[in-house]
Formats: structure tokens, sequence, C-alpha cells
């Protein structure tokens, strides 16, 4: 049970991976976008704003096997890592 449980964390933990490197590739992608220099035919976007924050929303479903949602999960049994740094939940 022990090893099903550590395996389930290693999943989630790279699902938490993945999700976090795709939302900051594509903010990033959307800020390089929007860092070019419209050409004089094209309509100027809205302003962008940048902020610092110190709190970020994850929502997150877990599966089991069998596809059927996990529920009632503490935040003891999950680690968030951005890049490869471990971040306090």
């Amino acid at each position: 049970m022990r090893g099903h449980l550590r395996a389930r964390e290693r999943r989630f933990a790279a699902f938490l991976a993945l999700s976090l490197f795709f939302s900051v590739a594509a903010q990033g992608a959307a800020n390089k976008q929007g860092s070019a220099s419209p050409s004089p035919n094209q309509e100027q976007s809205a302003a962008a704003i940048s902020v610092n924050v110190e709190l970020v929303v994850l929502h997150a479903t877990v599966r089991d096997r069998k596809g059927g949602f996990v529920s009632g999960l503490q935040k003891q049994e999950f680690r968030v890592y951005e890049g490869d740094e471990l971040q306090t939940i």
C-alpha cells in the first residue's frame, strides 16, 4: 500500500510540475508576443500589467487507476515544485 501511495505522489508531482511548466511557458510566450513592436498597420493591444504575487491558487484533480476521482486528500499528501524548487503549500 505504501508503494502505491509513493507512486501516486510521484505521478501527481510530475503532473503538477508539467502544469506549472506549461502555464509559465504559455505566459512567457504571451509576454514575448506582447513585447514585439506593432507594425503601423496593426492595432495596438491593451496595456500589460506585471505584478509579483505571494499566493497562487492551484486547482488539482486526482484520479485513481480506474479513472475515479480521489477525494479527501490533505496538503501533506502533495508536493508542488516550480522548476526543481519545492514550494510551500
